[in-house]
């Protein structure tokens, strides 16, 4: 049995539902190998950085979605309001608070007067038929929402939009701390090649969706130390997915081979 060991494995930060139609070419994705986690992490670390203090449409991910389209969790371990006057004292001006109020109906165009009249008292019915404690979560969740699209618009438009000088993305690198536009991904791989310099990923070209099936597609396929290994192990895939489309492996007609630069050496 050959030797195996790990490849640690640097690529882009994608949303997991981002895949539908959207997803980028794997080469565009999937960056460098590493024989050790911590120099992929650090490298992840430096691509991150380079990505936030240049700006521009990188800080977007697929479809133009941002890394804050599902909220602050995720992307910085400062409150909310930490995180306001961190930004502040940055010169980096953060999106108007959201304060809780009252919900109200929205009229939709073309609305006629008699139908607008009665959504406002069904609407009222709605309302007053609440307790107050649920009245003031109601105005709380509403709150919360507005504010996760205040701050997803704030990034496109002013962070990735390129709005911000060079100090000032600097301050959002340091305010946004937890947040990471790279990530590193672990592999197997059959002994390392007899001349460093690249390997051989079997990876995903888009993200697949499994209901049925007991399969990460964030998973690489495989590491290998030649592109005629690499090619061989898609091809037996294939050929398992060919013969047994109900038992064999799950779409292997959406899985590539990407050659990627082996330890890059300089942490970068």
């Amino acid at each position: 049995m050959p030797a195996r060991t790990l490849t640690y494995l640097v690529r882009r930060r994608l949303p997991t539902d981002g895949g539908r139609g959207h997803f980028p070419g794997p080469n565009d994705v999937y960056l460098a190998a590493f024989d050790d986690r911590a120099s992929a992490e650090a490298h992840a670390a430096h691509l991150h950085r380079d990505a936030v203090l240049a700006g521009g449409p990188d800080l977007l991910f697929p479809g133009d979605e941002t890394p804050l389209a599902s909220g602050l969790a995720g992307a910085t371990s400062r409150p909310e309001s930490a995180l306001r006057d961190f930004l502040l004292d940055g010169g980096v001006a953060p999106p108007d608070p959201v304060e809780p109020a009252d919900p109200v109906p929205c009229r939709s165009p073309g609305t006629s007067d008699h139908w607008w009249d009665l959504e406002q008292r069904r609407w009222a019915r709605w309302w007053g038929g609440l307790s107050r404690g649920r009245q003031q979560e109601e105005r709380r969740r509403r709150a919360d929402e507005r504010g996760r699209q205040a701050w997803d618009r704030w990034w496109r438009e002013v962070v990735a939009g390129g709005r911000l000088t060079a100090d000032q993305r600097q301050r959002v690198c340091e305010a946004f701390d937890t947040l990471r536009l790279f990530e590193v991904v672990e592999s197997s791989r059959v002994a390392r090649p007899p001349t460093a310099g690249a390997v051989y990923a079997v990876v995903h070209t888009r993200w697949v969706y499994a209901d049925t099936w007991d399969f990460d597609s964030h998973d690489v396929a495989g590491v290998f130390p030649s592109r005629k290994a690499a090619d061989a192990e898609l091809a037996r895939r294939r050929r398992e997915c060919d013969e047994d489309r109900d038992g064999g492996a799950p779409h292997a007609d959406d899985l590539t081979v990407v050659e990627l630069p082996l330890d890059p050496g300089d942490g970068r």
